[in-house]
């Protein structure tokens, strides 16, 4: 076995299923018990049959962080998607084409500009307000008056 690991070509994924899947189920009944909806993140897995075992075998909700992963997660049967970046609005015509083809995709802003883009484009796109609640990266602070 060792050998066969050095014949392998790199970069390489090696995979213990069934810790990656008790892992997935723990992550299930602990936001089941939290009385939450869960919502897998694909930006790290980048993979449909482990974002689906986070989902308990469906093709529920996720989150994406690009436009070309909320194409993958929508070809691949995942309809109700997050782009959960905040948007750029020279990427509106991209999300209005998906949504065109039928994905329920809903995208972030963490700025008016962005808002105002797509209030401007008329575009039927549902949009969330990011909140920046701790680390300074991204979103509107809690008490910005930017937020209403």
């Amino acid at each position: 076995m060792h050998d066969d690991l050095f014949a392998l070509p790199t970069p390489c994924l090696l995979l213990d299923h069934a810790r990656m899947q008790a892992n997935a189920d723990r992550l299930r009944q602990r936001v089941h018990k939290l009385g939450a909806a869960l919502r897998p993140h694909v930006k790290t897995a980048k993979s449909l049959p482990i974002v689906r075992a986070m989902g308990g075998g469906s093709h529920g909700p996720v989150t994406v962080s690009t436009l070309a992963e909320a194409e993958a997660c929508f070809a691949g049967g995942h309809r109700d998607v997050l782009y959960a970046v905040g948007l750029a609005p020279s990427k509106l015509p991209a999300v209005q084409a998906l949504r065109a083809r039928g994905c329920d995709l809903s995208v972030l802003v963490d700025h008016v500009d962005a808002a105002r883009a797509i209030a401007a484009a008329k575009a039927n796109v549902p949009v969330l307000i990011e909140i920046d609640s701790d680390d300074h990266r991204a979103g509107v602070r809690p008490d910005d008056p930017a937020l209403l």
